[in-house]
């Protein structure tokens, strides 16, 4: 069968057959977890199209495939409505910070963000339990390469906002083979899926937003992410409509 790339339902397959053959986690689980084999965690992360991520959730949890979804506090993005649903579905709900970009390298004021943004999702009834950081493409940093950085540099943080943990950091203990969806990798997810072994653990990460129904469908909003990247490099910025509790 050929598959092509950003296709939902030929996704589903593949995640249906994985489902099938190995045990799985929601990235907040392996705080607690001491075992490596047939590992599977699936992450998205919520940058885009929100309905989207809700109709993954719905469909994977009709194979009972719990998964983990981080969401930017992007107007956009953040629907409570949605988000309250997915968590419904027995699936986890995150925060996908950006406090570094979004404070141009300030890390004290990045602090500051990260608590009342992780306590603005348990305001609309999200019990958060990690966070995940966000790589923006193309846009110019200030001092720092990666939004992690601010747990590097403040690690009590995490208890501070009353966390299990980074995604990042929770998942490389377990040393898992890492299939990914971003531009490149896109090419060789399917192979690189098929190919692990069960005795290996494998975390999947997918861009919800890119996965559609046919191919014209998944290629606009993958042409929208590269001109928002070219728009970085251009204004040496990108500009933030943010959904306010208040």
């Amino acid at each position: 069968m050929h598959l092509k790339p950003y296709i939902f339902s030929d996704i589903i397959s593949t995640l249906t057959l994985q489902r099938s053959q190995r045990k799985v986690y929601k990235i907040s689980e392996l705080h607690d977890l001491d075992t490596r084999e047939n590992l599977l965690i699936l992450r998205f992360d919520v940058e885009n199209s929100p309905e989207v991520a809700l109709k993954f959730a719905k469909k994977l949890h009709e194979i009972d495939f719990p998964a983990t979804f981080y969401f930017h506090t992007r107007r956009n993005v953040f629907i409570p409505d949605i988000m309250l649903e997915i968590q419904s579905l027995n699936h986890e709900v995150g925060f996908h910070y950006e406090c570094l970009d979004r404070c141009q390298g300030d890390f004290s004021a990045a602090r500051k963000l990260f608590l009342k943004e992780v306590s603005q999702f348990r305001k609309v009834g999200i019990d958060i339990k990690t966070v995940c950081s966000h790589s923006e493409l193309f846009l110019p940093k200030n001092g720092y390469l990666l939004n992690n950085e601010l747990i590097m540099e403040y690690p009590e943080l995490i208890k501070e906002a009353d966390l299990l943990g980074e995604a990042y950091f929770l998942v490389r203990k377990f040393k898992m083979i890492h299939a990914r969806d971003t531009f490149v990798r896109i090419f060789s997810l399917y192979n690189q899926i098929d190919q692990t072994s069960l005795d290996q653990g494998l975390h999947i990460l997918l861009h919800s937003h890119r996965w559609r129904n046919n191919f014209m469908q998944s290629m606009y909003y993958s042409v929208k992410d590269i001109r928002q990247a070219w728009s970085n490099i251009k204004k040496g910025k990108r500009e933030y409509d943010l959904y306010s509790i208040d």
